[in-house]
């Protein structure tokens, strides 16, 4: 792992950091991601969607995030993007992987989670 000093960097040669998202004149513009190593960045999809379709875990959190028209495959590169950036720090630091739990992101911010919660339904959500 000396070859890259941090985790940002080997994931921009993998070609799974996010693309820039441009937007002008209140238009939104591609973000597609960079090239890269392209069998690197093959075999992370590939074991992405293989973890995506697991329940009760961190990455589960990744897939409703990413929401959108193109969900599925952008949180696709968000889980690769992620496990390469695991993988990289227990190569790093010798240690082993511990899954932090699907609910990892309530607990860290429980008062955006009330607030989520216990938000009005808007007029138009019966469709």
């Amino acid at each position: 792992m000396r070859q890259f000093p941090d985790a940002g960097q080997l994931a921009s040669w993998a070609g799974l950091c996010p693309g820039k998202s441009r937007e002008r004149g209140g238009k939104r513009k591609s973000g597609e991601i960079r090239k890269g190593s392209l069998w690197l960045r093959r075999c992370l999809c590939q074991a992405a969607w293989a973890v995506s379709t697991k329940k009760k875990q961190l990455f589960v959190s990744f897939i409703s995030s990413a929401g959108g028209a193109e969900g599925s495959k952008r949180a696709t590169i968000v889980i690769a993007h992620n496990l390469l950036l695991i993988a990289y720090y227990i190569l790093r630091d010798q240690t082993c992987y511990r899954d932090l739990g699907p609910d990892y992101f309530d607990r860290l911010n429980p008062e955006g989670l009330r607030r989520r919660l216990t938000k009005p339904k808007s007029p138009r959500s019966d469709f």
